[in-house]
């Protein structure tokens, strides 16, 4: 049954959670550095000579199976396990199991890229979708005689209507349908799952539940974005890179830790 109380305290107990296990933190820290480290190197080697390029594809592989091992130890920390060792021993096989889980959303999710991009370059398509409900809707638009928006001006929101679903999709949807499809695989198994999927994923579009996660992605997503990408004055040219040097390393612990403490504040908020 749902837990009703303020997500905020929901969010509050899992960052005091999570700073009483900092060797926890440590391990998640080492995972999550291993991860970008070697999507850098993916990314930075050149394919020129043999070895360039069985080490791209090495990274290739490697990255997938750090991702899913340092989701592996995010949701066995929101289960209870406050044992860094342990925690990272059954990443090792609760890594694939989560890997074989999200094969479906990895599917969804292409082909809603692919349908959203369709609609991006044919804008045509995205207003006869509209057009319709438009003319049903139409006299809503009309106050004191005067229309407020013409259907010729439907075209030129196109591009905020489609930024709007990219987010609702993939800001928001996927992530809440990956978070509680992992949870339940790495509780029950995932045949048990998949058995009870049509009546399984409810739980994850709870208004309780998508306020937390509302709540946790300014802290690993927004805070994150903002300070990747301001830039700050500086006088000199050493405090510029003290400064940069500075908003990476808070970037990084914003973006661990703050997916770390939404993942547990979810999965306390399913537990109640």
């Amino acid at each position: 049954m749902m837990m009703k109380k303020n997500p905020l305290k929901a969010m509050g107990v899992a960052i005091r959670g999570l700073w009483r296990n900092w060797r926890v933190a440590l391990v998640l820290m080492a995972a999550y550095g291993s991860l970008l480290a070697t999507l850098y190197l993916f990314i930075s080697t050149k394919e020129a000579t043999a070895l360039q390029v069985l080490l791209t594809l090495f990274f290739a592989a490697l990255a997938p199976a750090l991702f899913f091992m340092l989701q592996a130890m995010v949701v066995g920390y929101a289960r209870g396990e406050a044992r860094a060792l342990v925690l990272l021993r059954r990443s090792l096989t609760d890594s694939c199991r989560l890997a074989l889980a999200s094969l479906p959303l990895i599917l969804l999710a292409l082909c809603l890229a692919f349908a959203l991009n369709r609609l991006q370059y044919r804008s045509d398509i995205l207003l006869g979708i509209i057009t319709p409900v438009w003319a049903i809707q139409e006299s809503w638009f009309l106050i004191a005689g005067r229309r407020l928006i013409s259907p010729a001006q439907v075209r030129e929101y196109s591009a905020l209507i489609l930024a709007t679903l990219r987010f609702l999709l993939f800001g928001m949807a996927l992530p809440l349908l990956a978070i509680h499809l992992w949870s339940e695989t790495a509780r029950d198994g995932l045949l048990p799952v998949f058995k009870r999927a049509h009546r399984a994923f409810a739980p994850a579009f709870h208004p309780q539940v998508v306020s937390i996660y509302a709540l946790g992605l300014i802290l690993f997503a927004i805070i994150p974005y903002f300070l990747l990408f301001s830039r700050p004055h500086a006088w000199t040219a050493g405090v510029e890179i003290g400064l940069f040097i500075t908003r990476l390393l808070l970037v990084f612990l914003f973006t661990i830790f703050g997916w770390t403490i939404t993942v547990s504040a979810l999965r306390r908020e399913r537990e109640r």
